[in-house]
């Protein structure tokens, strides 16, 4: 019951608290088995897009979304939120789509996006979504293990000042589905965005000095203009099995006002995510309503300090956990702000500071990138209501908070935050009380029994161990999709400990001040001649360095594993990065950052520069698939090629794997 004390202060205004939370006799049974994913709130009924449709007046802003190469920011009050949701959950039940039945998304970080997803949890459906940009075998690969009932699809995307056609690859896509879905619905999205009369007067917010020009287009306009794209993607109708447009399919069941959420237990299923790929094919996790709801709350509440005034933007997409995070923010009463197309656009900045926006959420990688280019958003936005960025992804270099404080603003929260889709939220991240210190996660969040375990099991402080958890906590998953004996659930997180989740980190605690840092994952820990240390420790020291563009660090095992050495890959700045070995004076450069910085037995063994590294598309550096290939697995083994953001790159470390050779 000593569960219930963080959630009254996160629940008093929740819906499902009020009417339930009260009759729960506990919050768990404190005897049950981690391992056997014990049921919390026993007795409680809730309906997780309820909990966010009507956290704020009818006329409050829920959404603004805007996507790259556009001036037009669109925008839906939660009032006109609540409307669309009930026309499309009315829809889907009326197409025959039950309780538990799959409901897809292949769509961009816009408002369609919000409004299948809360439809799709309104009815008890569960939802799975993948960004437009996945490749059609990684889509075919999810999709048909999900097999969902209605998928839901754009036909046009953008990115990097590029149009892309995505109506061949959905063809594929619904054609190699077996069974297929019942309704395939074709949203329109860039035909919504290309604006039918430019020459119309621009409303530009006026709190900002730095304009840039964005017209906001009111939220009736913007579902007219909806409706008449809509036209624009009958012809493929035709082409697409099964297919009707998002405005044929809403035509055809008019809404009635009555229709109510479907109150359902706190363990039922409410989404199905994937994990990153990062270290192999992406495994299929299966997260309740209850626990996303109650654990996102938590950390957006407390831990990130966020309001019902606050405006909020995450850089992500429909693939990434991070996106059903940020629409969790709804529940606060909070606008959130989507962005879909590439997070390097000049206007991004003008935007932010035009919102008012409050949190920015972004990766490591993506602050490293834009420091590197020289942009300092300080000197030229006012950021005045910025008090909060986020960064997750990968761990967070101690030059980014320095980059932060100096280029963009002093006196905000810098909250490097760390969990995964394994726990739908986070572990460990920021805290709006404690002080940030360079280069450490502030804190172990709250209702997560994190410890630091070496290897004998034992806990530990100031020295890296194994990030497990002891207890359960809300946000555990409900289990793998088709894993009805939860073999590969226990084996993916209870095999290190028994009872005991190991997330796959490594970690060591400071006990000076309480903060943490996490130096990669432990799968991929580095270990010659018995000395470990993570990766993150290496990139730190060597991308720091002007010369070096980008890096990857990975070990390589002798053939009886009995040791193994650390090869560095490293992209150069300039001129561009060839497959070879790295210039003496570069390679020297890079040993004496490494002696100086940390220790000598962190050198490098293999030092070779790269015209690429390797990232999954939801921008994570992949490391264990690299290792896997150097030590003598085969590429289709070792790489998850869907998840990459450029498959080519295979082909490239098979020929620097040719290269290496055996460690022996």
């Amino acid at each position: 019951n000593h569960f219930k004390i963080p959630f009254r202060a996160i629940g008093h205004n929740l819906p499902w608290f009020q009417r339930s939370i009260t009759s729960c006799s506990q919050a768990i049974d404190s005897t049950a088995n981690m391992s056997s994913t014990p049921t919390w709130f026993p007795g409680c009924r809730l309906n997780y897009a309820e909990n966010l449709l009507l956290a704020a007046l009818p006329s409050e802003v829920a959404v603004y979304s805007f996507c790259e190469g556009q001036n037009q920011v669109f925008s839906l009050t939660y009032g006109k939120l609540r409307e669309q949701v009930r026309a499309v959950a009315w829809a889907l039940r009326e197409s025959g789509v039950a309780v538990g039945d799959r409901v897809a998304g292949i769509l961009p970080n816009g408002i369609e996006a919000v409004v299948c997803y809360l439809a799709t949890a309104y009815i008890g459906a569960i939802w799975s979504s993948a960004s437009p940009d996945f490749g059609v075998r990684g889509m075919i690969q999810r999709f048909s293990m999900v097999q969902p009932t209605v998928l839901f699809a754009v036909i046009r995307t953008r990115y990097r000042g590029r149009s892309f056609d995505q109506s061949d690859k959905l063809t594929e896509l619904v054609q190699a589905l077996e069974p297929r879905p019942r309704r395939v619905i074709l949203v329109p999205y860039l035909e919504v965005f290309d604006d039918p009369d430019d020459s119309q007067p621009t409303n530009r917010l006026s709190h900002s000095s730095n304009a840039v020009g964005m017209r906001f287009v009111d939220e009736n306009d913007y579902l007219n203009r909806r409706t008449e794209a809509s036209a624009l993607l009958e012809p493929l109708v035709q082409q697409i099995p099964r297919s009707c447009t998002l405005a044929e399919f809403l035509r055809c069941t008019p809404c009635p006002c009555e229709i109510k959420p479907l109150q359902l237990s706190f363990s039922h299923p409410l989404v199905i995510m994937f994990t990153s790929g990062t270290t192999g094919p992406p495994k299929c996790i299966l997260h309740s309503a209850g626990g996303t709801l109650i654990k996102h709350l938590c950390e957006q509440k407390l831990h990130c300090d966020f309001r019902s005034n606050d405006c909020i933007l995450y850089l992500t997409n429909t693939g990434w956990m991070m996106w059903n995070w940020l629409v969790s923010a709804l529940a606060i009463g909070s606008t959130i702000v989507l962005y879909d197309g590439c997070p390097l656009d000049s206007q991004l900045w003008g935007v932010i500071d035009e919102l008012g926006v409050t949190a920015l959420g972004t990766s490591a990688k993506w602050l490293a990138v834009i420091e590197d280019r020289g942009i300092k958003p300080g000197q030229h936005y006012k950021l005045h209501r910025l008090r909060t960025i986020l960064s997750t992804g990968s761990p967070l270099a101690p030059r980014s908070f320095d980059f932060v404080y100096r280029d963009v603003k002093s006196d905000l929260i810098l909250g490097s935050i760390s969990g995964g889709t394994d726990m739908m939220g986070c572990c460990v991240g920021c805290c709006p009380i404690l002080p940030v210190y360079r280069g450490q996660i502030q804190c172990r969040f709250l209702g997560m029994a994190v410890e630091s375990w070496d290897e004998k099991g034992q806990f530990c402080w100031d020295k890296s161990g194994e990030l497990v958890i002891t207890r359960p906590f809300p946000s555990m998953p409900i289990g793998f999709w088709k894993d009805d004996e939860g073999i590969k659930f226990r084996k993916a997180y209870f095999s290190n400990f028994p009872n005991v989740w190991a997330h796959g980190d490594f970690v060591e605690l400071h006990s000076s001040t309480r903060g943490l840092t996490i130096s990669g994952r432990s799968d991929t820990t580095l270990n010659p001649g018995g000395i470990r240390f993570g990766s993150a420790e290496i990139y730190s020291i060597v991308e720091s360095l002007p010369c070096v563009a980008d890096s990857l660090c990975v070990a390589q095992s002798n053939g009886d594993r009995t040791d193994e050495r650390v090869i560095l890959l490293v992209k150069l700045a300039c001129p561009a990065s060839t497959e070879g070995p790295l210039p003496t004076d570069v390679a020297e450069l890079i040993r004496h950052a490494i002696r100086s910085q940390s220790t000598p037995r962190f050198l490098p063994a293999v030092m070779l520069s790269v015209p690429a590294i390797p990232y999954t598309v939801n921008g994570k550096k992949v490391e264990l698939a690299v290792r896997r290939l150097f030590e003598g697995h085969s590429a289709q083994a070792a790489f998850a090629k869907e998840s990459l953001s450029d498959p080519n790159v295979v082909e490239l470390y098979v020929k620097i794997a040719q290269t290496i050779g055996d460690y022996t």
